[in-house]
């Protein structure tokens, strides 16, 4: 029973920063308004536009952008920051345009100097994955000990709940962005 209620528990976090698609409908937008108005918000949104979009597909309305993001999370009252890779891809119709969000990779500050891919950081957000990753490593599992290691898978799955609410704020953005009218009539 125990189990059971646990793992009910823990279905909202089942989704966490999967990568994830949508179709989000835009009223009286033509699919070229939309393209164009996506790559102003990445100029505007990311350091060097030029280096994060990796496909510019004007015939065929898609963007690929590859881009990276600070994540926090607090751990004893002290402040944490990791580096999440990411891939945004959007494409565009008339009224409506499709995005794809995956975290690819996550740059971890680590006694190893480490990054992780996203399934690993989720394999370890439990302490039988923590376990088990860290024995396929060959790395030193009995240093951190049994309370050590639901601690850190805890702060794992709190990390992963973090990373999906930082890339549903940046979806959120885009699509506030290509809401707007461009009322720059100066």
């Amino acid at each position: 029973m125990k189990r059971l209620i646990i793992f009910l528990l823990l279905i909202p976090f089942l989704s966490i920063a999967q990568p994830y698609v949508k179709v989000v409908e835009i009223p009286n937008k033509a699919a070229d308004k939309l393209y164009y108005k996506a790559k102003e918000w990445i100029a505007l949104n990311f350091r060097s536009a030029n280096n994060v979009i990796q496909l510019d597909d004007s015939k065929n309305l898609k963007i690929i952008a590859k881009g990276s993001m600070q994540v926090y999370y607090v751990m004893k009252k002290t402040k944490i920051s990791h580096y999440v890779l990411f891939t945004l891809m959007t494409d565009f119709k008339d009224n409506k345009y499709r995005y794809y969000v995956n975290p690819t990779e996550i740059m971890i500050a680590s006694a190893w100097g480490t990054s992780y891919n996203y399934s690993e950081l989720k394999q370890c957000s439990t302490p039988e994955g923590f376990r088990e990753y860290y024995k396929k490593m060959k790395r030193p599992i009995w240093i951190f000990g049994p309370l050590n290691i639901k601690k850190a898978a805890e702060r794992n799955l709190m990390f992963l709940g973090e990373i999906d609410v930082k890339l549903q704020n940046l979806v959120d953005e885009l699509t506030e962005a290509l809401k707007k009218d461009n009322d720059d009539n100066w």
